[in-house]
């Protein structure tokens, strides 16, 4: 007999407040859900992710009574969870999901009685425990809930940095700073939010056969190296650095480690580094020894300001990483592909619906999901190319002919994911070219050399250039990359 449990309702138990170490305490909480369920419960853990338990039983499974005890002990009972049971694992899954289905969709709230004030933090339940807030140097209330989260986000993540172990960061501040030095004013109080899911797991699971705790050894083999090479990369960019007291702290977060999903994030500054950090783990085969192909992952990025609501861009950047299955072919989830959109947030206003509304504000109503993917390996490429434009003799086109452009599309009012938009682009290129250099260069090759995929158009191409030049080149002095030295 198979027992299923996981956490849903994310929105509501997770990204409900814009406190940092509470959004991270709530998600280590339930990544930890297997190891809880199954000291309380028993039997043999049999699958396990972000938010998801699977316990197998040689016997019945444990009694209802006591599997509702475990549900609304500490902290369990701060989220919401379903479960269910049944002979196999496709069964207890489906359970669970009746279950979800006869559940309230929204978290039920205790009322706040006369006198009693609203926690500090998510303003909403009453706040009943005190707390000292160290930014403000005063006494503050919070909820139950919120207590028991920030308790656990207060501590990093001990199997993401093994190293350095630093205090990870207490605000989204911490992360990108706005007087942080020598960053392009552009670029300045930007953060990068980045959702990974993988992509064919139970096809890599495989290649294990009957051989399940093999496959959950290589997984946790997988995440190890991630790990190192994302904390490899974190030092090495200065934002794992040591404060003058020696305490070392961190301006890159997770907000949701493991199985295959992931959510993390980091300065807008360095986001193209971390997205190249990423293909090196993602790039290799999953298991070598078992001469298995790579786990390939979506990758969804959302580029905002610091201060836009953080369940809004986890939404956004969801939604992006989604919306590349359209780009995704069965050769290229077969062959562990990754692949990642990135989407900026300038002036325009942010979609509550979903990334595709911003999308076709900014490329025009012809853009068809995917169209705007690149390929990870790819990244580390383009940034490159991104930076080439910056140097006035040796660039094919430079940024201020890229702008003028993307105004020749524009203001004749054309679809930027048009044919008439690329041909009044490559037009006006033409003349160009034989103006000032004679004849123009291979411009298919050029096109696909930005993201490995196939041409999506020059118009198209052109307006993610102009976005996310700025964030491959975002510092006005190289030597002000390394921030550390700023902190300390």
């Amino acid at each position: 007999m198979f027992l299923y449990l996981e956490g849903v309702n994310l929105y509501a138990t997770i990204y409900d407040t814009e406190d940092l170490s509470t959004i991270r305490g709530g998600s280590m909480a339930l990544e930890t859900l297997a190891q809880r369920a199954q000291a309380a419960l028993g039997g043999t853990l049999r699958g396990q992710g972000a938010s998801i338990a699977l316990l197998e039983f040689s016997g019945p499974p444990p009694e209802e009574d006591k599997i509702r005890a475990f549900l609304s002990a500490t902290p369990q009972c701060h989220f919401t969870l379903t479960w269910g049971t049944g002979e196999t694992e496709a069964q207890a899954i489906k359970a669970a999901r009746d279950r979800q289905f006869s559940q309230l969709a929204t978290v039920v709230l205790p009322a706040i009685m006369a006198g009693v004030r609203p926690c500090a933090i998510d303003h909403t339940r009453p706040g009943t425990i005190s707390d000292f807030d160290l930014k403000e140097q005063k006494e503050r209330f919070l909820c139950a809930s919120v207590a028991d989260r920030r308790k656990i986000g207060r501590v990093g993540r001990p199997q993401l940095f093994r190293k350095r172990q630093p205090q990870p960061p207490q605000s989204f501040e911490d992360i990108a700073p706005e007087d942080a030095p020598g960053l392009k004013p552009n670029v300045r109080g930007k953060i990068a939010v980045i959702v990974a899911d993988g992509m064919g797991g139970g096809d890599l699971a495989k290649a294990y056969g009957t051989d399940t705790a093999g496959f959950s050894t290589a997984m946790a083999a997988f995440r190890a190296r991630l790990a190192e090479a994302i904390e490899d990369w974190a030092s090495a960019e200065g934002l794992i650095y040591t404060d003058k007291a020696g305490v070392a702290h961190a301006r890159v977060d997770v907000l949701m480690w493991g199985g295959d999903d992931m959510t993390f994030v980091v300065p807008a500054s360095h986001v193209l580094g971390f997205l190249a950090a990423l293909q090196g783990v993602l790039g290799a085969p999953f298991d070598k020894d078992k001469g298995t192909a790579r786990f390939g992952h979506r990758i969804g990025c959302v580029i905002a300001q610091r201060k836009t609501p953080i369940r809004l861009l986890k939404k956004l950047a969801g939604s992006a990483e989604a919306a590349l299955r359209d780009a995704v072919t069965p050769e290229m989830r077969k062959a562990g592909v990754s692949v990642v959109s990135l989407d900026v947030f300038e002036s325009a206003p942010l979609p509550f619906a979903s990334i595709l509304d911003h999308r076709r504000t900014v490329y025009g109503q012809g853009y068809r999901s995917g169209a705007d993917a690149v390929l990870l390996s790819h990244v580390a490429k383009m940034a490159a190319a991104l930076r080439e434009l910056d140097d006035e003799e040796g660039a094919i086109l430079k940024m201020s002919q890229i702008y003028r452009l993307l105004d020749v599309a524009r203001l004749s009012r054309r679809d930027l994911c048009s044919k008439a938009a690329d041909e009044a682009i490559a037009e006006a290129m033409k003349g160009h070219f034989e103006r000032v250099k004679g004849t123009p260069p291979d411009m298919a090759a050029w096109e696909n050399g930005w993201t490995g995929q196939a041409s999506r158009g020059l118009a198209l191409l052109l307006a993610q250039v102009a976005q996310l030049q700025p964030y491959a080149q975002p510092f006005t002095d190289e030597r002000a990359r390394v921030l550390s030295e700023a902190v300390q």
